[in-house]
């Protein structure tokens, strides 16, 4: 299973303060140098839902701080804590288009049930990809 380490790093003369986000792997990282009102903890949370849009890994995260300030964020999972990946088919529209939906989309995306899946693509449709009128058409497990 993966997990994610976040890090604040305080501002230098060229760069003011950041959170990164990181698997440790290649590829697998991210930068998050402004967080708004948000407190440092706070942003550390959003660094990681960021990594995770970008890696397209839509779950609930659970944290956890090291003495350093750092933190460690893991999947949350069922009870069973098995997550499955599931292939989501998504019918929508484009902000402000009229008539039938005009968008069909797919996403990968990994949870515990296709309940859980669908509410995430549905989530990730308005949210991510500023769809409307989203309806899910199937939820098929495929292999991870």
């Amino acid at each position: 299973m993966k997990a994610i380490r976040t890090l604040y790093h305080g501002p230098t003369e060229r760069r003011g303060s950041r959170i990164s986000a990181s698997t440790g792997e290649r590829g697998q990282r991210i930068f998050l140098s402004d967080w708004g009102s948000m407190n440092v903890s706070e942003g550390h949370a959003l660094a990681a839902r960021k990594l995770c849009e970008k890696m397209d890994w839509y779950t609930d995260m659970i944290g956890g701080a090291f003495p350093d300030g750092s933190m460690v964020w893991v999947f949350a999972a069922s009870h069973d804590r098995t997550i499955r990946r599931f292939q989501v088919k998504i019918s929508a529209k484009l902000p402000g288009a009229l008539g039938i939906p005009s968008e069909r989309r797919e996403y990968w995306i990994n949870g515990v049930g296709a309940g859980e899946v669908r509410s995430l693509a549905i989530d990730r449709a308005i949210t991510v990809d500023n769809l409307e009128h989203v309806t899910v058409i199937s939820a098929e497990e495929r292999p991870l």
